[in-house]
């Protein structure tokens, strides 16, 4: 059984998503600690003129926090920010008037959304029924880390990364999954499926 473990991510992209559909199990990593340099809390986005991040706003003193421990975003400013940005950089887009209304009501915190970790498992499952794949991980809070001798570490992980059309000539790689499903909307399974094994 080849094991894929994985930090839940805002900012899921198509490697990422890559390393999860070549894996036949999944865990998700919600007790290692949060770092600034992940996709954890960050999403890369086509920018208008140059590479662009949305970011989640997290506590000061998160830093080195387990994302178990960390708590979910709140307040209605950052959703704003997050509208605003991607008014800016994906107006044009195809599918961004039936998708942004979905992703903002997504990113609102629930009552259960009590910490980092569980926010972004209910985002990514979200994402995940958008893109008609399954979402079945595990947590490792929950089932631990799987047995180090049946699992594919997938750090050197590398399969080409497809393209698709992002409303200007030059492609922009590693943009998050709402990139492909602003440009693609229901027929992101073309890309998707290409990066099945």
């Amino acid at each position: 059984m080849r094991a894929a473990v994985l930090l839940p991510a805002f900012g899921a992209d198509l490697p990422y998503l890559a390393q999860w559909l070549h894996a036949d199990r999944v865990y998700l990593d919600d007790t290692a600690p949060w770092s600034r340099k992940s996709l954890v809390h960050r999403m890369r986005l086509r920018g208008t003129h140059q590479p662009d991040y949305l970011r989640l706003p997290l506590p000061p003193h998160a830093s080195g926090l387990p994302l178990a421990r960390i708590p979910a975003p709140r307040g209605p400013e950052f959703i704003r920010d997050i509208r605003k940005k991607l008014d800016t950089d994906y107006r044009n887009h195809p599918y961004s008037d039936h998708y942004l209304p979905e992703f903002l009501h997504d990113l609102e915190p629930r009552r259960e959304d009590v910490h980092l970790a569980g926010y972004l498992v209910r985002l990514m499952g979200r994402w995940w029924t958008y893109l008609e794949l399954p979402f079945e991980p595990l947590l490792v809070s929950e089932h631990g880390y799987p047995d180090r001798a049946r699992t594919a570490w997938q750090r050197d992980f590398d399969i080409p990364h497809p393209t698709y059309p992002q409303n200007r000539p030059d492609f922009e790689p590693d943009c998050g999954l709402w990139d492909l499903l602003f440009a693609l909307g229901p027929e992101s399974w073309r890309v998707t499926d290409a990066l099945r094994p």
